[in-house]
């Protein structure tokens, strides 16, 4: 579905319903509100397979930032964590969501952690999944060319410090498959995100 947020068609899915119904009683179930990393690389459909499994104890939503996946491109002036963080934010507040659980995945976490400055009261809860709470791209390269080499290195370097399509491109073919062997997703879940490579 799309929503208009900060002038900017977003895209998002949600799994499971907002209401526990029992033969006597009626219970809400809390929101959890799952951001993707990437950014441009992936989109929310890498992280269906696991995070709707919560969908029995909570409503699950999955939002594409804007730039990212079927969300609106905008231009990039507009691809920056406080953005996304205020996307967030407003797409709560239209939507009436109260107190999101929010899950951050990799770049996601941070998105959260912006929107935990600018919003301190706003969330419910915070799960920080495979986001770093310090990124040292040495240690992120070398890390790579243990894993993959001499090739995979290099890829991630040029990629962390010479952001561009091209250098995306490379990281995600030398350095994707390193990522996947150790069981963070799939290759056929990457196939079917929607990349915007210029994020």
């Amino acid at each position: 579905m799309y929503i208009k947020i900060n002038g900017c068609q977003l895209f998002f899915d949600t799994y499971g319903s907002k209401l526990d119904i029992q033969k006597k009683s009626v219970e809400e179930k809390p929101t959890l509100l799952v951001l993707h990393g990437g950014p441009g690389i992936v989109d929310h459909t890498l992280y269906v397979d696991f995070w709707s499994q919560f969908s029995n104890i909570a409503q699950v939503i999955f939002l594409d930032q804007r730039g990212c996946g079927r969300s609106e491109k905008r231009t990039p002036a507009e691809w920056h964590l406080q953005q996304w963080a205020d996307d967030a934010k407003k797409f709560c507040e239209v939507l009436n969501i109260a107190k999101p659980i929010i899950a951050g995945v990799s770049m996601g976490g941070h998105v959260m952690c912006d929107f935990i400055t600018q919003y301190p009261s706003e969330a419910g809860g915070l799960i920080f999944c495979n986001t770093e709470a310090q990124f040292i791209v040495e240690e992120v390269c070398q890390a790579f060319g243990r894993l993959g080499g001499e090739l995979a290195e290099s890829s991630a370097r040029q990629y962390f410090t010479a952001p561009s399509p091209e250098s995306a491109k490379n990281y995600q073919e030398h350095c994707g498959k390193h990522l996947i062997t150790r069981g963070f997703y799939t290759p056929e879940a990457l196939t079917r995100c929607k990349q915007n490579m210029a994020v």
